[in-house]
């Protein structure tokens, strides 16, 4: 049995094509696009889900700075057009509580990076050894290749080895 606003696909002879929610019968209509099996679906409201917080953890300018300048919103400005920190920023997580549930970008120890809602690492490939451990320009990321990669990190029970 279909529930109602759901859009299922179903192979027929000439091909695969949406299917309209089940009739009375048993039988089911099928629908010659989205837009037609849509039109009889019925609208589902979406839940209202509140943003969760960021943290960034980080002791580096520049990558805040590179977090703003690919459009995400780690500063806003106040009346006077200073500008000020939207976003969490932690030189170091000591407290579990500090990250929990929360989405956190920047570098995380296993143990941590478990109990926060996802975790979002700016990995540079190209980053040179002499360039480890000090504070890098806009450009020198650039050229390391920084990209922003997001995991899901989780604990679990291992069985025993051997």
């Amino acid at each position: 049995m279909h529930q109602p606003g759901v859009v299922r696909y179903g192979a027929s002879h000439t091909g695969f094509r949406p299917e309209l929610p089940g009739q009375s019968g048993g039988y089911r209509q099928r629908a010659d696009s989205i837009n037609e099996a849509m039109a009889d679906s019925v609208a589902m409201p979406l839940p209202v889900v509140e943003p969760l917080p960021v943290v960034v953890v980080t002791r580096h300018q520049a990558v805040l700075d590179w977090l703003s300048s690919r459009g995400f919103p780690v500063y806003e400005y106040d009346e006077q057009d200073n500008r000020v920190l939207r976003w969490e920023v932690l030189s170091h997580v000591s407290d579990p509580a500090q990250v929990a549930g929360k989405i956190v970008i920047g570098a995380l120890p296993l143990h941590l990076a478990a109990v926060t809602a996802c975790v979002g690492t700016i990995d540079m490939p190209g980053l040179r050894p002499d360039q480890r451990g000090r504070e890098l320009s806009l450009g020198e990321m650039a050229e390391a290749g920084a990209e922003l990669n997001w995991y899901v990190v989780r604990e679990r029970d291992i069985p025993a080895m051997k």
